[in-house]
């Protein structure tokens, strides 16, 4: 038995030193500053209850399950924002609209039902992307006041995050009277894409994240709107119309991705792809990741549990329809209407973080941050 030990030991205190030697290496990484968020519902951390937005995610059920009330996100729990920013080990990222905010580790811009439009969610009360690039604008100049020279450095190694674009489409699809030609619709939002991420870049942003659209005409709201006017419409159809525009959007967002990053020195700019995941998870539910049913609402009212809106079935209670809350949000795809749930959110970043190109490009989120220090990295995805 002495002698086992003693062959044992060399390689216990040789493996101890390894694992010693890789702690301390990510704890000399420098850690990411700061996350700066603009976009719509998929990363709004609250934006819309500060604000006079008609679209709110201020009641029950939106955050019971991770923060255990309602905390402005339009899901059960966190977004996509909130799994960076922990997985950087950086504080949930607090809307720039909230009183008292900390901002040292940057400030939440996004507003749920804005789009890349000024006109999309207008009637909402909702923040414009173009207004979220001039709050931005105000916290730059704040930084840069303090110190330029540290502001500089603060902002090249912080992440700005971009998040829009569904909403835009769902307003095209909801208003044909006042349609301009589909080409000339996909041309406007690439290029208020393009004047934004150089907006960024001219407030010093060298590591830019762009998340392109899913498959929007798959969300229950749209299948809601396609059911509604179509007869022959099936419960797992979607609005391909949509889905065709989302494809197109994105399609645009890969090649300007490529003439931006060749064009502007020193940038990483990194293009998340999220349709094609989405869009075979919802067409098979994929049981061994844990979802049931990718068709409904998990909250709301109605068909697909999209008639009336999750808030709206709990607070403005209808003779209508009934309202309905599952029992399990994680084993649903989408949270309410137009949202998706925590667990989608958290299936999504695990593919983003480790995927390859096809979900990721030039390189995922782990790349991207190999030189910085990451103190909760998430595990890899379970495929099927």
């Amino acid at each position: 038995m002495a002698l086992e030990f003693t062959k044992f030991f060399p390689a216990a205190v040789l493996l101890i030193a390894i694992i010693a030697s890789l702690a301390s290496a990510q704890y000399n990484l420098p850690s990411v500053p700061a996350l700066f968020i603009l976009g719509d519902g998929t990363v709004d951390a609250g934006t819309n209850t500060y604000v006079n937005s008609t679209y709110q995610a201020s009641v029950s059920p939106y955050g019971e399950t991770f923060f255990g009330h309602a905390a402005g996100r339009f899901t059960n729990g966190r977004t996509l924002a909130d799994f960076l920013a922990q997985s950087l080990g950086l504080p949930l990222v607090p809307p720039f609209v909230q009183p008292l905010g900390d901002h040292r580790h940057g400030a939440n811009f996004a507003s749920a039902g804005s789009g890349r439009l000024d006109s999309t969610g207008a009637s909402r009360g909702v923040v414009s992307f173009k207004k979220q690039l001039q709050q931005l604008s105000s916290v730059m100049a704040v930084f840069k006041w303090r110190g330029k020279s540290n502001a500089e450095t603060m902002l090249s190694e912080s992440v700005f995050v971009i998040s829009t674009g569904a909403d835009d489409i769902a307003n095209y699809i909801a208003q044909p009277s006042m349609k301009i030609p589909e080409q000339q619709f996909v041309q406007s939002l690439i290029a208020t894409y393009k004047s934004g991420i150089e907006t960024l870049y001219n407030h010093g942003a060298r590591k830019i994240v762009v998340v392109e659209l899913g498959p929007v005409g798959c969300f229950p709201q749209s299948k809601l709107a396609a059911s509604r006017s179509s007869q022959g419409f099936r419960r797992f159809d979607c609005l391909e119309a949509a889905n065709t525009l989302a494809k197109d959007v994105n399609t645009g967002l890969d090649d300007l991705a490529k003439t931006l990053s060749s064009q502007l020195t020193g940038i990483q700019l990194i293009v998340l792809k999220p349709y094609d995941l989405l869009m075979s998870t919802i067409r098979v539910p994929r049981a061994s990741v844990g979802f049931v049913n990718s068709v409904d609402a998990c909250c709301g009212a109605g068909p697909f549990n999209a008639a009336e809106s999750c808030a709206d079935s709990y607070t403005q209670r209808t003779s209508e329809y009934q309202p309905f809350l599952c029992p399990n949000p994680a084993t649903y795809m989408f949270f309410d209407a137009a949202h998706f749930s925590e667990a989608a959110y958290l299936m999504m970043f695990k593919n983003f973080w480790h995927g390859d190109q096809s979900i990721a490009t030039p390189f995922n989120l782990k790349d991207l941050f190999a030189g910085n220090a990451v103190p909760f990295p998430p595990l890899p995805p379970r495929f099927t």
